[in-house]
Order: structure tokens, then sequence, then C-alpha cells
């Protein structure tokens, strides 16, 4: 480090590098941008250093931007008005005005000298680039964070690119956790930040995090859509390390859970209903993006930063491992239960006895119906008879379809395989209802006759709102109902994986986040 502080130095001084840093990357290349340096001097060309020696320089970089922007506030109030950082052009550039082009994080002759060059050039050249400012916490990792921690907006004429205060607040505190960084990519150790608590914010100290099925397709892009670098998990169980002013439900120690959602519109009919899993602006709680734009990291980690109306308070009969599949699992087959009025006089039958399917035999057990687990064998039969089932039948036997025919109000299937649709449609009772929660890879094939004989329904269901989560939990705890797990270390993610696929597990893993100080 000390060579490297002695390169910086050596740089400052003989004019090679300004002393504000300002860099900007490719627009259309988000992954895999290049890391440029400009200097503050027109004379000297722009230069690629070293990426330790920029990761240290841009730590000095930061602190004097943030010195600048307070002078600049400063101005502002003798003058008493609102000035913003404004970029006009050549003639213009840099000075202080209620312009139309803000953009307070840059403070350099480069940075103003660059956003002027694209004032004038044409719309197409002006949306090419993007600037960001990298934070000297982020900085101090042990490699350069790829751009994509960031949703950089193209800087052009008439747009607002983000404040000081804003790119700040996309910072935070350095988190430890595990992340996939491509397709095909082992889960591997990797350093994020964590946006420093808002107001209404909870710092949740992760003590466990389930693996749920879908970390598993995420991962390995089997959905689409993945976003690398992408931390997964969504089954989080904690403790509250810290409050935002204006927290009024928890307070420091709290025993807390945060499940598939850490945000949504708010204003919906579906958010307004308490049914928030429904909504069209959903925030998942990892590989998706805030509202401004920052990508949501999962569970695999040390600690969460949520808006306490996504925070879920978990009883104190329920140990903290136990109680983190109960977010995700737990609610994704209490919900369908309760809005198909799952009860006493109700035959329900459970497809698969895996990580859902256990959960669910636990619940309508709990709720009184009469349970029957639908299972490719029966070497789980006396494991399903304790967790409450029943009735156990092999679907592997061609008896058991002509045996239960139209018996059941509703099925539940939790297997993501593809199944013999119309066969399992036939076990329902008129008006009877089949769920599908397990999401298979391929479009589910059914004949509409299977349906029209019986005015049956196929549905899906998807988690629960927060009200209902909590009611869920507050069941459980009324019930003893806790998910049958295995604890294992971050450090063996990747075989719990691998162990997932081959149903190799009875019934769920927990991660101890304890595990990640070990890295």
């Amino acid at each position: 480090m000390k060579l490297i502080e002695t390169q910086v130095r050596e740089a400052i001084a003989n004019g090679t590098i300004g002393e504000r840093v300002w860099f900007y990357a490719n627009y259309h290349c988000n992954l895999a941008c290049r890391y440029c340096l400009t200097s503050s001097s027109p004379s000297v060309p722009r230069r690629e250093l070293d990426a330790t020696v920029m990761l240290a320089l841009a730590n000095d970089a930061v602190r004097r931007m943030v010195d600048e922007k307070l002078r600049v506030e400063r101005t502002c109030e003798r003058n008493q008005s609102r000035a913003e950082i404004f970029c006009e052009g050549p003639r213009e550039r840099g000075r202080l005005a209620r312009g139309q082009w803000r953009n307070e994080a840059c403070f350099c002759d480069a940075g103003q000298r660059c956003l002027g060059e694209h004032r004038d050039r044409t719309p197409r050249d002006a949306r090419r680039f993007h600037v960001f400012i990298l934070t000297s916490t982020q900085l101090r990792l042990p490699s350069l964070p790829k751009v994509a921690t960031f949703d950089c907006q193209p800087v052009r004429p008439g747009r607002v690119t983000p404040s000081m205060s804003e790119l700040l607040e996309k910072t935070g505190v350095l988190t430890k956790g595990y992340a996939a960084t491509s397709t095909g990519n082992p889960l591997a150790p990797f350093s994020f930040n964590r946006r420093e608590a808002r107001a209404n914010d909870i710092v949740i100290d992760i003590k466990f995090c389930g693996i749920c099925h879908s970390d598993i397709h995420q991962v390995r892009n089997e959905w689409g859509g993945a976003k690398f670098p992408l931390v997964p998990g969504h089954e989080i169980a904690g403790t509250v390390a810290s409050v935002g002013s204006k927290v009024t439900q928890f307070k420091v120690g709290d025993r807390v859970g945060v499940g598939c959602f850490v945000d949504s519109c708010r204003e919906c009919a579906q958010c307004k209903a308490g049914t928030e899993q429904y909504c069209t602006g959903l925030v998942q709680t990892y590989n998706d993006r805030e509202k401004d734009g920052t990508p949501t990291m999962g569970g695999y980690s040390e600690r969460i930063v949520v808006d306490e109306k996504y925070v879920l308070r978990i009883p104190e009969n329920i140990p903290l491992d136990a109680a983190a599949p109960l977010l995700c699992a737990g609610i994704t087959l209490y919900s369908p239960l309760k809005h198909w009025k799952a009860g006493p006089g109700k035959k329900v039958a459970i497809v698969g006895l895996g990580g859902l399917g256990h959960m669910g035999i636990k619940l309508a057990h709990a709720l009184g119906a009469e349970v029957t687990v639908l299972s490719q064998s029966l070497s789980k039969e006396a494991d399903g008879k304790r967790l409450g089932a029943d009735h156990y039948y092999a679907t592997s036997d061609p008896q058991t379809f002509t045996k239960l025919a139209g018996k059941f109000d509703l099925i539940i299937n939790t297997v993501s395989a593809s199944l013999d649709w119309n066969q399992y449609a036939s076990l329902l009772v008129v008006d009877g209802t089949l769920i599908v929660v397990g999401i298979p890879e391929k479009p589910i094939p059914i004949n509409a006759f299977a349906l029209v004989h019986g005015r049956r329904s196929i549905a899906g269901s998807m988690i629960g709102g927060i009200a209902e989560t909590q009611e869920m939990l507050d069941f459980s705890s009324k019930h003893g109902i806790t998910s049958d797990i295995e604890v294992v270390k971050m450090q063996d993610v990747n075989d719990a994986y691998e162990r997932v696929l081959k149903s190799d597990v009875r019934y769920r893993f927990v991660i101890d986040m304890a595990s990640l100080q070990a890295d």
C-alpha cells in the first residue's frame, strides 16, 4: 500500500493527474466498463492507470469533492439562492446558476469541460456516456467494483443527473456476502455497499438466511433476467441493529425477518388491499432494482437495510434459524390454503414432500383439513405422517389416480418437475382447484376437457402480502410450527445447492451468517 501511495503522490506532484477525479464509462457497456481518469489540466491527455492506484486516488478525490460541495452550499447561502452546478457549454461552463442541467457531483474543470463538450454534440453522442462517482467506502475493496452496483443515467441535454447527496446515499456500509458473478459461476465471497438508514429504515444484522429453490433458479438464470453480480436470499431472519429517526414499529434488538420483497408502489389497488406481492411495482429482495435504480442484494450477507413497512416481527417462541424458511416456504403455502379456505371438512392434497411440501402439510393440518401427500414414492411416508399427513400415496403407482379420482377440494403442487397435469386435475371434486406454487421451467400443458368436466380450476399463488405473512408467523407461533432445517456454513452453499437438486435435505437448508466471518 505504501508503494501505491507513493505512486499517487508522485502522479499528483508532476501533474500527470488532477486533484479531483472524473470517472466515466461507455453507456452501452454496463458491466464491462473501462475506468478512465480525466486530467484537470487541458494540456494533459487522459490516461488509464493501474486499478489499485485509481482506488487510492479516488479515496482522496471523493473527500475533496465532498469538501467542495460544502463550499458551494455555503456560497449559495451567502447569495441567498439555491444555486446548482450548471454546465451550458464551452463559453459558460462551470458557472453557478439556477440551471436546467444539474451536476453537483462534478467540481473539477475536466468534468465541467467534459459535460460541456457532450452538450454541444448530437443527442446520439451525448447518450453514449454516463457519469458516476465511486465513494471511499466502496473503494476499499481489493479490486475495482463493478459498475452494475450503480444505476447510472446518461448525461444529455435536459436530463438531470444524480446530485452528490443522491450518489452518497447509494453507498453506505461495506457489507460482506456471497454472490454469483455470472451464469454458471459458483457463489463466492463478494463485498458491496448497503445504503445508510433513511428515516423509515431498519438496519438488520442477518443471523440466518434460508436457501430457497428459486435462489438456484435465479443464480443459474433458468428463468432469465438475472442481473449479475447477484446476491441471493429472501428468507432472512435477524435482529435490529439500528433504526431511522421516524421508525415507530421496531427497536434495537427486536427479532425480525424479511421475505421476498422489500418495497412496492404503495399506491395501487393491490398495495391498498394488502396483497403487495401482486403489485406491478414490486421490488424483490434480490435480483431487482430499488426505485432509485440501486440493485437489490439479498440475504446471503451480513446485514440488510429495509423500510420498516416491509419488515416482519418474528415471535419469541420461534427460533430464528427455523423461522427463516417461513418467510418464503411458509407463506407460499399459507396464502393459498387460506384463500381457498382449507379447514375442517376440506380435503387437501400436497404434491411433493420437500421444502415447500413439508410446510404445506404442517399448515393444512393445523388449519383442520384432511391432508394427503402425493409423492413419487413411499420413501418419505413415515416423515409425512409425522408432519401431520392423514394419508400418503405414491404417484408412481398407476392405481393411485384411479383410487383418488374426484376426491380433493384443493390440490397444491409444490414441485417444479414436469407432471401429467390432466391426471392431477382428475383428482379434483366438482369446483375443485389445482394450485401451482412450484414453478416448472416449461409451460403447463392441460386438456380443456380435464377442467370443463367438473368445473375445475387451475390457478397460481405467489407468497403473500406483509399483513398475511405476519398473520402466518403468528399462526405458526400459536401452533408450534417451524420449518425442519439443516444449518450449513456460508462456505458450503454451493454443495448445499447440489444437495437441494438431489432432494438430499430434510427439508430446508439455512445458512448461519456467523460463518461469514471466516472469509
